[in-house]
Formats: structure tokens, C-alpha cells, sequence
């Protein structure tokens, strides 16, 4: 029985070129990209991080991709997947494989990447893969089954390789197709499908030979181009995949532990909580596969289609660097399914706070009115790890919330109470919170998360709960607005998801507008960290600044953990440029690090004496440390901290009346504001229903809180079409005497969508 690969210890990379100089584009392979990522990350299917799966579109060089693979293939422990969707080209004289990059000529095959090359790049003996698995979509790419058997040998005496697989779509001499006015190309259409729907009567999971030959029937049954596969050693039973069309959650357990109806299972020993709560830790119980019929056999393979190579590589260890705190996530929106939310709900940490007055330190700590209704406001945070300081906050703002609305009896008849639970900054315990949450039919909304990736986790139980989510943190644009927001393509997936913080989208507004108008800087150069928060923040500035009127004379790409930028800034130095703008943020690597810092004084050391401007990624006394002198007059933007804002004095005096253990830090205000959001969107429902809650609450809920408006301690609170926080209140901050000091402020930037961060598959 095939065993799913660990998501949590393996790594994505999806390589695609869609738009080309001299060759015919291919508009569908940037949909294969993002169908592939989304279906990837979808907890339901295989839930990879987004932190762990790696988008390159576009890649201008051949090693541009190598030196992505090789980063990627080092940082693995379980799986990896190596994807390409593109143009395929051949050697007239040996017949080797060519993958097309965006300047390739047909007539040029040296101008592409020679498939060989990705192979070594993939074998490279530092990676720590156990099994690995590549997928080409590119036409002839059945060329890279043929190979040396020596190329095969060397990987089946690679250290620890368990087994490979590799998957093309079409055999050695054939077209793959990308059909007229398909979404995608006619390949990964019926590889997306396949992960996305599952395979009726096929084993779960999902494993590589079971799905090689439900495509090849699915392909072959349409006309189209056959897909072609070799396995070495335990390859055929890698799965990347449940089997949506066969799996099934298992029962949950109640417990009398649990305040309401959530599942909760027996026991298991759980981190140490605030303790300012009570813990009630489970854990998932074991799952129980899903037979399915015996493999059929594999067709002999031709002489000429020997698997060459068998591939390696790998990705992030799990014990890894993880992102600090403010967000740190960063990638596409994930759907989990609603299947997950029963057999999610059993794994969740869930920590009971009474919020109706008693102690805030003493969980339970007062009564219910007799024949009151109890409405239960769950909260999402990081509770334990390098975060807990800030997840405490937030989980203590939201509960100060509820308790002054028992006090005031803003819902008559109605008594709240808060549920909080742990997310670790992990996208996985994210949506087994999810799950326990809305297993919980007395919770009617949720405050949280603090990390965009534990909001795409669980962006999808929650809407299919019908379960509003208010977040004081995230902010991935794709969370509201889809994804395409960057094209103007903007589509809001869930109704339910709202947001009280302000975006990074209007970060880069913000920022491109105050540096070219007022700084007067007129030449930049572009620096991100590969992810999404990075490189979508400097999209937007990018897009506002030339837009201005300002040029940008060099664009490179660094990842989170690099040290040496030597090179990186001989080029700054040299291209003219008077501002470094970068697109990264805040990791933790044997301590909170930036590579923003170290690359500020490398750019010193290089001669470069201009500033270095970003977002609130690296608003951080981190930075400051790291960068040293270099750093005095860096620019970033950030949102005000709740101890900046005139309208949170009443909030801040209150929070220390209450005696919480720990402060309400820089999420303490929209934390608060989110909670009395769901507290008023209530009260509309309550109201309406003659003093009652209907059956219905939970949806009636959400459409209250798309109507709600008030004045709260972060200024204006209320949401735009897409659940947006209209108040959109920034900041611009600059390094002085080495503090960061406020220099413009923009207290309503465009509402035009959100950036985001994640963290490390968080």
C-alpha cells in the first residue's frame, strides 16, 4: 500500500514558460502553473505548504532554473516534485531534449535548457529527497525516458533515494497538445482534474502508477497524445494525493472536555500553552486507507524508453528555518474540502477561555445568565512557538472584546464566549482548527489567523461552514480578491473571509508614490526573496513607480536564507540606480534574521551608498541590528501599531486593566476590531429575529458583517466588496539615528487588493 508522501517534508518546484520571442506562445501553461499550485496545496488532495511549493514562470536562463532546482532539491527530506510546462525542442544530431525558456529558437537549440542539465541539477548529491518525481508537458518529452543506463545506475546508488518516477506527456516523437480555448493544456488538464476529482475505484491514496494509468485511458479515450512513464526502485508508489473519490472522514468522538459539539478524540500530549489557558489536546487517529484494486501491469517499456535517470532532489527540512510572527506565509489560495472537516476537527488543539466576565487569567471564570444563548467566538493564533507572544495578543484582544459586550450587554439575550486555539503558524494545524471550529455549531465567526499561509488552509472549511473569519494579519491578495488580482482579473473566492488590516498591495502604493514624489528617487533597483509576499509587493511598486514616471535599471531574485549578495550588489552598484527596493521578509533562522539586513551592508561594503526601501516585512529592530550602519535611512511602510493610534487610548487602558499576562503587541487593536465586528454582525441577526438566533445564523452572520460599520479603536471599521478593510491606514517609516521614525502617514490607501505573507509552509 502506497503511503502519501509527508507535505510538511517535501517540496513543489513548477517551471513553465507561457509567452515567447521567436515560438508560438502557449497561454495555457501559466493556468497549468496556477491550477497545478492550487490542487497541490489543497488539504484535501495532498496539502503541501504554500511555503513549500515553488512557482518559477518565466525563467529568463537556463540557470535561473538550475540554480532554483538545486535551492529547492537541497531543502528536502521526504518528496520531491519537479514540474515543466512549455515548448519541448530537440537536438538534430543527438536527439537529446530541450526545454524552451522565453528567448529560445527553434533553430537555436542551444538557446534552451538542456534537459541533461536539469537532470544532474535534480541528482545532486546534497539533496535529501527520498523520492522524487518529475513531470514534463512539453512536446518529444518522452526523449528524456531515453538515456544511459549509467545515469540510471548513479541514481540507484544514491544515498537514502527510496524511488523515482518520471511522467511525460507525450512519447519520444510525438506533440504534446494544448488545445484551442481549453483552460489548460490537454496533459496537466487531465493531471489537475484527476488530483482535483480523484479516481472512482482507485487506492487512496492516490499513487504514481495508479494515476499514470487513469491518464493514459482518460488521454487516450479523448484522441489525444499518450503520457509515458518509468518508475525506478519504489517509484510507482509514490502518491502526492488523496483520492477525493474514495476517501471517507472517519466518526468523530465527542467529548464532555469540549464546551460545545466538537469532536475532540482521546488525548495525546499537545505543546504548553499561554497559561493563561486550559488545554484540551487530541490528536488524529490513525487513517484507514482506502483499498483499492490490485495495479494493473505496466506496459513493457521500448528499448529506446528506458527511465535514464531515475530523478532526485528535495526541499525544505521541516525543522527548517520558520518565518517569525507578523505573517509569515506566503503563497496561493489553498481549498481544503469540506470531507476534511470532520476528520480535521479530531487533530485540533482546543483551548477554552470563559469570557463573561470572570478573571481573564482563570479559564471558566464566571456563569451564564440563566436561559441565556451562548455564541461562541472561536480565535486562530499562534499560541506556542516563536510567535506566542503576538498570537497571545490578539487572542487576548478579541477575548477583551467579548467580555465588555457581556458587560454592556450590547446582544441581549445573548452570552459570548471565546474558543482559542493553537495554529503554530502551520498551515496543517490551521485547518484542523478549521474543521474543529466548525464542527462547533454554537461558534458563529472566528478571529484569526495571524499568517496568510494558515488562512489559505482554512479559507475553504470556513466557507463551506458558512463560517465568517475576521483576520487581524493576513493579507495575500489572493485570500480576497483571487487570482487574478494582479491582471485587475479581481474575483473574491469566499464570501465569507474578511480582513481588518490594511494591505500590502497599498503598501506598494504607498511606498513607490512617497519615494519618487517626495524622496525624489528616480532609479531603482528591484529585489525580491522568490516568494509570494515579495514578489508581489514588488509588482505593485514596481507598477506604481514606473507609473510615475520612474525607471527601474535592474530586477534580481535572492532567497530568504542567503547570506552572500556580493554579487548582487557589484551589480546594484553598477546599474545606476539610486534605491534598492525589496520584496522579503522577516525569517528565523537560529534567531530572527533578514536577509534585507545583510544585503543593506553588503551594499555598503560594495560601494553602493543609496538606501534600501520595502514593506512591513522588515519594519523590524531585526533589521536594524543586521544592517547596522548601512541601515541608517532605509524607508519601509508598515500599518500603525495599536500604541500609534489616537483611537486606541480607551483600548490600550482597558487591556491593562484586565491584567493579561501578556501585551496586546502590534495586532492588538484590529484583533479587537475584528471581534466586535462578528459581536455587532451578530446583534443585527439577534435583532432581526425577534431576540432569537435562527437556524440560519451562520450565513445570515456573514451578510451582516459585509453591512457592518463602526468606530472602532483602529479608526473606521467596515469592508469593501471583497471583505477588505475599507480603512486602509499606513504608514511610511525611515531609519533614523538608528530608530525606525514615522515620515508619512496615508490614512486611506487604494482598497485595490492585499499582499500577503506566510509562513515557512505557515
Amino acid at each position: 500500500m502506497a503511503m502519501l508522501a509527508d507535505p510538511d517534508r517535501s517540496e513543489a518546484l513548477l517551471l513553465g514558460v507561457h509567452s515567447y520571442t521567436t515560438l508560438p506562445d502557449l497561454p495555457a501553461v501559466a493556468r497549468n502553473l496556477a491550477g497545478l499550485e492550487k490542487v497541490l496545496n489543497d488539504p484535501a488532495v495532498w496539502g503541501l505548504p504554500s511555503g513549500r511549493c515553488t512557482v518559477l514562470s518565466q525563467p529568463q536562463t537556463g540557470e535561473e532554473v538550475l540554480d532554483t532546482v538545486q535551492q529547492v532539491a537541497r531543502r528536502a527530506e521526504d518528496t520531491l516534485l519537479v514540474y515543466y510546462a512549455g515548448h519541448g525542442l530537440t537536438d538534430p544530431h543527438t536527439d537529446e531534449l530541450y526545454l524552451a525558456l522565453p528567448d529560445s529558437d527553434r533553430e537555436r537549440e542551444y538557446t534552451a535548457l538542456r534537459y541533461e542539465y536539469l537532470r544532474r541539477a535534480v541528482l545532486d548529491p546534497r539533496a535529501g529527497a527520498r523520492r522524487t518525481v518529475v513531470i514534463l508537458d512539453c512536446c518529444f518529452s518522452g526523449r528524456a525516458l531515453v538515456g544511459r543506463m549509467s545515469a540510471g545506475d548513479y541514481l540507484a546508488d544514491h544515498a537514502m533515494v527510496e524511488g523515482t518516477c518520471l511522467l511525460t506527456a507525450s512519447a519520444e516523437t510525438r506533440m504534446a497538445l494544448s488545445p484551442p480555448g481549453e483552460k489548460y493544456t490537454a496533459f496537466t488538464g487531465a493531471l489537475v482534474t484527476a488530483l482535483d476529482e480523484g479516481i472512482p475505484d482507485g487506492p487512496d491514496p492516490i499513487d504514481m502508477n495508479t494515476l499514470y494509468r487513469h491518464l493514459h485511458r482518460t488521454l487516450a479515450a479523448g484522441s489525444r497524445p499518450l503520457p509515458q512513464q518509468r518508475n525506478r526502485n519504489t517509484g510507482g508508489l509514490i502518491a502526492l494525493a488523496r483520492n477525493r473519490a474514495t476517501a471517507t472522514a472517519p466518526e468523530p468522538t465527542p467529548t464532555p472536555s469540549t464546551p460545545t459539539s466538537a469532536p475532540v478524540p482521546p488525548p495525546t500530549p499537545a505543546p504548553t500553552p499561554d497559561p493563561a489557558l486550559t488545554p484540551t489536546p487530541t490528536a488524529d487517529p490513525p487513517p484507514t486507507p482506502t483499498p483499492g484494486p490490485a495495479p494493473e501491469p505496466e506496459p513493457e517499456p521500448s528499448a529506446g524508453q528506458r527511465f535514464e535517470r531515475a530523478q532526485a532532489g528535495a526541499a525544505v527540512p521541516s525543522g527548517g528555518p520558520e518565518p517569525l510572527a507578523r505573517r509569515l506565509a506566503r503563497n496561493s489560495v489553498v481549498r481544503s474540502s469540506a470531507a476534511l472537516g470532520v476528520a480535521a476537527a479530531s487533530a485540533a488543539l482546543w483551548i477554552a477561555l470563559s469570557s463573561d466576565g470572570g478573571d481573564p487569567r482563570t479559564p471558566g471564570g464566571g456563569g451564564n445568565p440563566s436561559g441565556s444563548q451562548v455564541v461562541t467566538l472561536g480565535v486562530d493564533a499562534p499560541l506556542t512557538g516563536d510567535a506566542s507572544g503576538i498570537g497571545a495578543g490578539i487572542r487576548n484582544s478579541a477575548d477583551l472584546a467579548v467580555r465588555q459586550a457581556n458587560q454592556q450587554k450590547v446582544v441581549d439575550g445573548v452570552t459570548f464566549k471565546i474558543a482559542g486555539f493553537d495554529d503554530r503558524a502551520q498551515p496543517s494545524a490551521g485547518r484542523r482548527n478549521a474543521a474543529a471550529l466548525a464542527a462547533d455549531r454554537s461558534v458563529l465567526g472566528v478571529v484569526g489567523p495571524l499568517n496568510s499561509g494558515v488562512a489559505q488552509a482554512m479559507q475553504k472549511v470556513f466557507d463551506d461552514a458558512r463560517l465568517a473569519v475576521v483576520s487581524p494579519g493576513v493579507t495575500s491578495p489572493v485570500l480576497t480578491q483571487g487570482d487574478g488580482w494582479q491582471s485587475g482579473r479581481k474575483s473574491r473566492p469566499f464570501t465569507s473571509s474578511f480582513r481588518t488590516i490594511p494591505t500590502d498591495v497599498a503598501q506598494g502604493r504607498l511606498a513607490a508614490r512617497y519615494l519618487y514624489d517626495s524622496a525624489k528617487k528616480k532609479r531603482v533597483f528591484l529585489i525580491d526573496d522568490k516568494t509570494a509576499y515579495g514578489a508581489g509587493l514588488v509588482s505593485v511598486f514596481k507598477a506604481e513607480f514606473t507609473k510615475r514616471g520612474g525607471k527601474v535599471v535592474g530586477t534580481e531574485h535572492v532567497t530568504p536564507l542567503d547570506r552572500d549578495f556580493s554579487a548582487v550588489a557589484r551589480e546594484v552598484r553598477s546599474s545606476g540606480a539610486d534605491l534598492v527596493y525589496y520584496g522579503g521578509d522577516l525569517v528565523y533562522d537560529g534567531g530572527p534574521r533578514l536577509a534585507a539586513g545583510q544585503l543593506s551592508a553588503q551594499l555598503k561594503q560594495a560601494g553602493a551608498a543609496i538606501p534600501l526601501a520595502g514593506g512591513d516585512g522588515i519594519h523590524s529592530d531585526a533589521y536594524i541590528k543586521q544592517a547596522g550602519e548601512a541601515g541608517e535611512g532605509a524607508f519601509t511602510t508598515s500599518f500603525p501599531s495599536t500604541e500609534e493610534l489616537a483611537s486606541a487610548k480607551e483600548f490600550i487602558r482597558n487591556y491593562r486593566k484586565a491584567g493579561y499576562k501578556n501585551a496586546s503587541t502590534l495586532y492588538g487593536g484590529y484583533s479587537y476590531d475584528a471581534a466586535w465586528a462578528i459581536i455587532q454582525a451578530v446583534k443585527k441577526v439577534v435583532d432581526a429575529h425577534d431576540g432569537t438566533l435562527p437556524k440560519d445564523a451562520r450565513a445570515k452572520v456573514v451578510k451582516a458583517l459585509q453591512r457592518t460599520s463602526f468606530h472602532g479603536v483602529t479608526g473606521n471599521v467596515a469592508f469593501d466588496p471583497y471583505g477588505d478593510a475599507v480603512n486602509q491606514r499606513l504608514a511610511m517609516y525611515r531609519v533614523k539615528d538608528g530608530k525606525w521614525v514615522p515620515v508619512s502617514n496615508d490614512s486611506n490607501d487604494s482598497k485595490g487588493g492585499t499582499g500577503g505573507r506566510d509562513s515557512n509552509g505557515a
